[in-house]
């Protein structure tokens, strides 16, 4: 089965970039947004994601506190709505796999290619269903860092 695919680059700590391709790996657009600062997380996600460090993490409220805001982190509102517009075009009118690519530049960004990419979830307040990106049955995750040089 063909699939497009939404591939989200953060090269530093400002931007999120993302490239969209359809199954034919023809563009289809290049949106981008503003990565939120780990720094202006709340005390609690601190303590969520150092459970998950931990393997300490089994509630499911808590599981979704932390997918939500990993979302939210790589998400602005306007990448948000592209995300989701993508997903209900390509999985629910096309009837295809969305694959996404989440790529980590390791070497400058080391704390935010550690985080536990593989909880991240659609907020609820985004009134588009749940998705959870790493285990959606018809998406398919896939991250990887790398050491990608900004042009």
């Amino acid at each position: 089965m063909t699939y497009h695919t939404y591939h989200i680059r953060v090269a530093n700590r400002d931007r999120v970039q993302v490239e969209k391709w359809d199954a034919q790996s023809q563009s289809l657009g290049r949106p981008s947004g503003a990565l939120r600062r780990l720094d202006e997380f709340p005390e609690q996600v601190k303590a969520l994601l150092k459970s998950a460090q931990n393997d300490e993490l089994n509630d499911s409220g808590k599981v979704r506190v932390l997918g939500e805001t990993l979302f939210d982190v790589l998400f602005d509102d306007v990448l948000r709505q592209d995300f989701v517009d993508f997903y209900n075009r390509v999985v629910h009118q096309d009837d295809r796999l969305l694959r996404v690519e989440l790529e980590i530049d390791a070497q400058s960004l080391p704390d935010i290619a550690a985080l536990p990419w593989e909880f991240i979830c659609l907020p609820q307040r985004a009134n588009s269903g749940t998705i959870w990106l790493a285990t959606a049955p018809n998406l398919i995750f896939y991250r990887r860092s790398s050491q990608w040089q900004p042009p």
